[in-house]
């Protein structure tokens, strides 16, 4: 699903502007939506020639663009990162354009880009495409229909009012484990990313290391990826302690020959399938040492 900006993203009011608080979070708010597009790679920024000339050739200039300190840091942003992040739209827009509820409100000096913005995104009613549509920085959290005359149906859409509310729709699996292989920088981006989806957790993970061992034992698997990220997620986010109570883990320890490293394992799934991951602990952290498919014994038991 694709992503349209509400003006409030790229332009303020100048009288905002001089307000330092407000200044400081525009520009956070606009890098950080654009810092996250690019990192996850999970939506494009619809896009075309008419907002490229309101960026910059329109009278009202931004007010980022007059000043001399700011403008060496977000013009090269803008020119080097935002256009890997679009989706050109070709289509000639008519002058139709949406109505909302409750009315938007926005400055008289932003008027005219404000009236482009509800024709650009009434092409998406026309087509009946559902949307991305993020928010200016100071947008409160409600739900904004958009509509017209001309069709029965209104604007769908998900509203992003930080760029954090991206994270919990994007599919980590899909996003780094689309193929049999994986790539270990792919596989701790993976759990990265799940771990930033707990919502309700603060906890700091426990640090890790993936042996070469276990990247093996993970290629080429087909099935259970989304329960062999969570399972270790949760892992790195329990105590030894807490795992071992954990239902869904049952962390338990190896019996092994005596002077071994002492080794652990965790279920993934649970029976019949059975599968398993073994693990050292070193130092304050967790070593995974080989992921256990259906059917594959146990090492060393």
């Amino acid at each position: 699903m694709n992503t349209v900006l509400s003006p409030s993203v790229f332009f303020i009011d100048e009288n905002e502007w001089l307000d330092e608080t407000k200044k400081d979070d525009f520009l956070q708010h606009f890098s950080d939506i654009l810092e996250t597009v690019e990192a996850y790679q999970h939506t494009q920024i619809y896009w075309n020639d008419d907002w490229e000339l309101f960026l910059w050739d329109h009278p009202q200039i931004p007010p980022w663009r007059q000043d001399k300190n700011l403008r060496n840091s977000i013009i090269p942003l803008i020119y080097n990162l935002f256009p890997t992040l679009q989706d050109r739209v070709i289509d000639n827009l008519d002058k139709t354009f949406c109505e909302t509820d409750p009315p938007i409100k926005y400055p008289k000096s932003l008027k005219e880009i404000y009236e482009y913005f509800f024709r650009f995104v009434h092409l998406f009613v026309q087509k009946e495409e559902n949307v991305y549509l993020v928010w200016g920085v100071n947008k409160k959290d409600e739900k904004t229909r958009f509509f017209c005359e001309c069709h029965d149906s209104s604007l769908e859409y998900f509203p992003i009012f930080k760029a954090t509310e991206w994270i919990p729709r994007i599919e980590a699996i899909q996003l780094y484990w689309g193929n049999a292989k994986i790539e270990e920088e792919s596989f701790r981006k993976a759990i990265e990313l799940v771990h930033k989806q707990k919502i309700d957790v603060e906890t700091t993970p426990i640090s890790y290391t993936l042996s070469p061992k276990f990247l093996r034992s993970i290629q080429n698997v087909i099935k259970f990826k989304t329960e062999i990220i969570n399972a270790m997620v949760k892992r790195l986010l329990l105590t030894s302690a807490e795992a071992g109570k954990d239902g869904q883990l049952q962390d338990e320890y190896l019996k092994g020959k005596k002077g071994r490293t002492k080794k652990f394992r965790f279920r993934v799934t649970p029976r019949p399938n059975s599968t398993r991951i073994h693990y050292k602990q070193e130092g304050g952290k967790i070593i995974f040492l080989r992921y256990y498919r259906e059917g594959e014994h146990d090492e060393g038991l």
